[in-house]
């Protein structure tokens, strides 16, 4: 009985050393927004742009907290000017 446990446990590992590099990994970008990943959480929409072509893109959070609607790379955020910066 205790043979076959091992057994059963080295295959599990041998099995889980075979699948777990094609599992997909958090990306660096990912881990630097992490925080706003967090379930009720205000969020943020983040696009990466090489060469004229979109090579990520990700939204984070939540765009309406009150109505719980999750932001994605599609969702369209308003530009608001609070105050004008004087110039001197």
């Amino acid at each position: 009985m205790k043979i076959e446990r091992i057994t059963f446990a080295a295959s599990m590992l041998l099995a889980l050393a075979v699948v777990a590099p094609g599992l997909a990994q958090p990306s660096p970008i990912d881990t630097i927004f992490a925080d706003y990943a967090k379930p009720g959480s205000p969020g943020c929409a983040v696009a990466v742009i090489r060469d004229g072509k979109t090579t990520f893109a990700r939204g984070y959070g939540l765009a309406s907290l009150e109505l719980e609607v999750p932001i994605t790379p599609e969702t369209v955020f308003e530009a608001l000017m609070r105050g004008l910066v004087p110039v001197d």
